[in-house]
């Protein structure tokens, strides 16, 4: 602005800047809404966020409690239990390998589900730092135009010759729809999983401190993933005028978000033994080691039944072409002897003509005598 305190204008639809650059006073209006419910600025409205993240995950895991309590309302006796017994024994070691899935295999918020305090304090500060980067987002995104620290953009034009304002912005409905299937393809899978593992602290087969295990470490993965999409949204709302940019922002911030893998690969590179202790790793990958092998095996095995049955089967075309052959010598024999037939036969007939013919003559001698 050209003066030192800005001008207040509450019947104008623009504020602008020395340079013709405006901003709606809609979106002041928005920050206006928000100071009716208490909410100063954007701070305090992740505060909420976050506060309501905690609350949705209680309850989702209260009314999953009380629906298995409903289901099991007469289960409870002593036999039944002593009948579950190994049955639960089995689910649990499930669960467990189960959660330690849920939570990515490459991941270090697994450590989230171990009784390892150094692997907690990783994980806490990884998130902390995640946390922080994304929040230094939500700062930037800040309606305020008396900041200089902030990085909302301008998005209109009102030159002081002219009574209408053009706005600068190129984005449309098309870089939205791109911008939303890149953020789904990259955080779905996060925050199905963090649900997942709210759902798994409801279960009352497992201990209290495993459950609460679950519930924060289900909590914490759902709650910085649903983050980072609010962060995403927000700050491409608030600077984004291209198509171009709505991806590259979102590239940027969701970048944060594989942190937890980074410095998984940097824990195996530096102390792996460490990481297969706390988490059983090597044991996974030993089974699923056996399991690709087995799974070589019989595709070794369909291979040889197939030539087996290849073989088998041109076993088979050649005994047909030997019978085939069989029966042409067969019929070739059976004409021959047709031929011969036909020939005896012939003879045959001159036999008999000649001896008709001598019998005559016989008889006409006899006359004569």
């Amino acid at each position: 602005s050209e003066f030192d305190t800005n001008l207040m204008c509450e019947g104008c639809t623009m504020c602008c800047n020395a340079q013709e650059n405006c901003y709606p006073t809609d979106d002041f209006n928005a920050m206006g809404r928000l100071k009716k419910l208490n909410l100063k600025n954007y701070t305090e409205v992740v505060v909420v966020f976050f506060a309501c993240l905690f609350c949705a995950a209680g309850m989702l895991v209260a009314a999953i409690i009380a629906i298995d309590k409903y289901k099991n309302r007469n289960n409870f006796t002593n036999n039944v239990v002593r009948r579950k017994s190994v049955i639960m024994r089995e689910k649990i070691n499930e669960d467990k390998k189960y959660a330690l899935e849920t939570m990515g295999s490459i991941s270090v918020y697994k450590c989230l589900l171990t009784t390892s305090w150094v692997g907690w304090i990783i994980v806490l500060a990884i998130m902390g730092a995640q946390t922080w980067m994304l929040f230094l987002f939500v700062k930037g995104a800040e309606i305020d135009l008396n900041d200089e620290n902030i990085d909302l953009v301008y998005s209109w034009k009102c030159p002081r010759d002219k009574l209408e304002c053009k706005g600068t912005a190129d984005d449309s409905w098309q870089g939205w729809i791109l911008f939303s299937i890149l953020v789904i393809a990259h955080l779905l899978k996060d925050l199905i999983s963090g649900t997942k593992l709210l759902i798994l602290s409801a279960k009352s087969r497992h201990s209290k401190l495993t459950r609460a295990r679950h519930f924060v470490g289900g909590w914490l993965l759902f709650s910085v993933t649903a983050f980072a999409l609010f962060v995403t949204f927000l700050y491409n709302k608030a600077i984004a005028t291209s198509n171009t940019e709505l991806i590259m922002n979102a590239v940027i911030i969701l970048f944060i978000c594989d942190l937890d893998e980074m410095f998984y690969e940097i824990i195996v590179v530096i102390n792996p033994k460490w990481l297969d202790r706390i988490t059983s790793r090597k044991e996974k990958e030993d089974v699923v080691g056996t399991k690709k092998e087995e799974e070589n095996y019989l595709e070794f095995r369909s291979c040889i039944s197939s030539i087996e049955e290849d073989s088998n089967i041109q076993g088979q075309f050649r005994s047909i072409q030997t019978l085939d052959s069989e029966i042409q010598s067969l019929k070739t024999v059976v004409e021959t002897l047709q031929d011969t037939v036909k020939q005896q036969r012939k003879e045959n007939a001159k036999i008999m003509e000649l001896l008709q013919s001598s019998q005559a003559i016989g008889f006409e001698t006899c006359e004569l005598i």
